[in-house]
């Protein structure tokens, strides 16, 4: 399964592997046939309908697989323009992207234009949409389109799959896409499931909906958390309530294994989503954790939202403070999980946590 991520965090090495394979499809043309493709349908229902997500993800899935034909192990990298704004990042670094805008000629312009990027508040209040149609159209509008005024040049043209970065916010798109996906599990696709894709009669949108089966996943992380002073010991949830407890079956297993998303109320920190119970998230609640299917409300995001900080106990560890109650952290108590303040030894190492790879 290849694992697409932001490319703040790729080594460097699989820098390294990405650039490397852009100049190979470069090179062979491949990088003008995928361009000339877009091009050419443009106005034909790949934007500005349903299509326009399913018809990319197609697209990019095809070009990923002509860049591993150079290193088998690369995936597209995610731009995400609505944190990355700056012309400085390093994104644009003439040893990462930047190198290609001369020696391409992609006449990029990076902000001199006044249209400004997506913000992170725009991009959480689409992940809210209750339809698919409402999703995607203003996914495609308020979150898809200025990144391409805002790089300018080849980018904001008919031909921009010329521009190397526009697979990398195309990227980010489309994992845009999986995450309403994940918290929107039983909402119809809505009009043409089952209508060919523009330019490949043989595919549809049905044969994308599971990205996971075209053989790759995002970065939104599977984890599991240990108690710092009882290391046999996992946060997890039963019968809809936190707790601390030994895991042993593979309920347990799932029971202990959370996604670490974005956070429902902030971005910058995170929420913790159920990965057998679909759109259920832990919360506080009467300051008891608990795990309630999400409802939207502006409480329930933010009883839903903490910040990881270095761990009370331990900095190498998590400790989790709530970003509501923000002198109040999640901790264990009596082998119960909970919303409490404090300053002794023993809260302390009631609030650490370790993380570690997930359980199921």
């Amino acid at each position: 399964m290849g694992l697409r991520k932001n490319y703040r965090d790729l080594t460097a090495s699989e820098k390294t592997r990405f650039v490397e394979a852009l100049h190979h499809v470069k090179f062979w043309g491949v990088v003008q046939r995928f361009a000339d493709e877009h091009g050419s349908h443009f106005d034909h229902g790949i934007h500005r309908s349903s299509h326009f997500l399913p018809w990319h993800r197609e697209f990019l899935f095809r070009f990923e697989l002509e860049l591993k034909k150079k290193h088998p192990e690369v995936t597209i990298p995610y731009w995400n323009s609505s944190i990355d704004q700056s012309p400085a990042d390093p994104l644009w670094s003439s040893t990462f992207i930047g190198q290609f805008d001369s020696g391409w000629s992609l006449r990029r312009v990076l902000g001199s234009t006044v249209v400004s990027l997506p913000s992170p508040s725009t991009v959480e209040a689409n992940q809210a949409r209750a339809t698919y149609d409402t999703f995607w159209r203003e996914l495609e509008s308020r979150i898809h389109d200025s990144p391409h005024t805002w790089v300018g040049g080849v980018m904001a043209t008919t031909l921009s799959p010329g521009d190397p970065v526009f697979y990398m916010h195309h990227c980010w798109i489309d994992q845009l896409w999986a995450r309403w996906q994940l918290s929107h599990p039983n909402v119809p696709f809505g009009t043409g499931l089952n209508d060919p894709l523009m330019g490949w009669p043989d595919r549809t949108p049905a044969h994308v909906l599971d990205h996971y089966a075209l053989g790759y996943t995002y970065d939104t992380p599977l984890a599991s958390f240990r108690s710092a002073n009882y290391p046999a010991r996992y946060l997890r949830h039963r019968n809809f309530l936190g707790e601390l407890t030994e895991v042993s079956s593979e309920g347990d297993r799932r029971d202990a294994t959370f996604r670490v998303v974005p956070g429902l109320a902030d971005p910058g920190a995170v929420s913790l989503a159920a990965t057998n119970f679909s759109n259920h998230y832990l919360r506080h609640q009467g300051f008891r954790l608990k795990l309630q299917p999400f409802s939207g409300d502006d409480l329930f995001k933010a009883d839903a939202t903490f910040r990881r900080v270095a761990g009370l106990s331990d900095s190498t560890k998590t400790s989790f403070q709530s970003v509501n109650h923000p002198t109040h952290y999640l901790r264990h108590r009596g082998f119960s999980l909970y919303l409490d303040t404090g300053s002794d030894s023993l809260f302390r190492s009631d609030a650490t946590f370790q993380r570690t790879n997930s359980l199921w």
